[in-house]
């Protein structure tokens, strides 16, 4: 009814309580539903398909009162299928070569882990707090197994959270530009019935975002389209609420 009903944004601005805020969580917990699911489809994908060609590959790894070895030689290198250069070079001689220059994306040598993020960005770990621990390619393909199963869950609540209060703001300042709406039609609407009025405003352009991403049809700009497709919503339900005298709602 968002879409076209004069009376809901009557109802809303007059007869509603609060700030809608539950209602807005909803519906970007309904919309953001596709995407995690299409995430979740290319995580387990990759990681049933194109992990296991890299974890055959790992030895066995012993780490000792914060020294790691292999009964391999080294340095010893780890390929993927999609990249050009190694995925990971193991080096647990006395005196490997600096991190720095070693193009991989994970480096391991007899006391330090690292992971780089591009040429630039490294970022290590260093192995003194471990005592006693022993990783080979069946305790990696575990964790991926839990990883798998789990990780949905945990992107699920942060992408919902920032939605929330990305759209949040998007709401007080649409709520913002609702009080020149209201001037122009000479009507006095509260804040709380203005806020009220954008959440249900910003529901035609969220559903539209989300078709957008059930179709998997790309959406450009779609954050400035939702914005001004929320506003002229909310102008349309300030005109429908100056077709009945709305009272100042608390």
């Amino acid at each position: 009814m968002s879409f076209f009903s004069k009376s809901l944004y009557r109802d809303v601005a007059g007869n509603w309580k609060g700030l809608c805020f539950t209602y807005l969580l909803i519906v970007l917990a309904l919309s953001i539903a596709p995407d995690m699911v299409r995430l979740h489809a290319r995580v387990t994908d990759f990681i049933v398909e194109e992990a296991p060609k890299v974890v055959s590959q790992v030895p066995t790894i012993t780490i000792s009162e914060g020294q790691a070895s292999i009964k391999e030689p080294v340095p010893y290198t780890i390929n993927a299928p999609w990249s050009k250069q190694p995925f990971a070079v193991i080096d647990t001689s006395d005196r490997p070569p600096a991190m720095e220059n070693i193009k991989a994306t994970v480096i391991l040598t007899k006391t330090k882990l690292a992971v780089r993020g591009d040429a630039s960005d490294l970022r290590s770990l260093d192995l003194a707090r471990l005592h006693n621990l022993v990783i080979d390619g069946n305790l990696i393909s575990r964790w991926l197994e839990v990883f798998k199963d789990y990780f949905i869950f945990a992107v699920y609540i942060f992408a919902l959270f920032f939605a929330f209060l990305y759209y949040l703001v998007q709401v007080m300042l649409c709520a913002s530009i609702g009080m020149l709406f209201s001037r122009m039609f000479n009507l006095e609407l509260s804040a709380r019935a203005l806020i009220r009025l954008s959440v249900i405003a910003f529901t035609p352009p969220i559903l539209l975002q989300t078709a957008h991403a059930v179709l998997e049809v790309e959406f450009p700009f779609g954050s400035v389209i939702t914005f001004v497709l929320a506003t002229c919503y909310l102008y349309f339900a300030v005109g429908s609420c100056s077709e009945k005298t709305v009272s100042r709602t608390v």
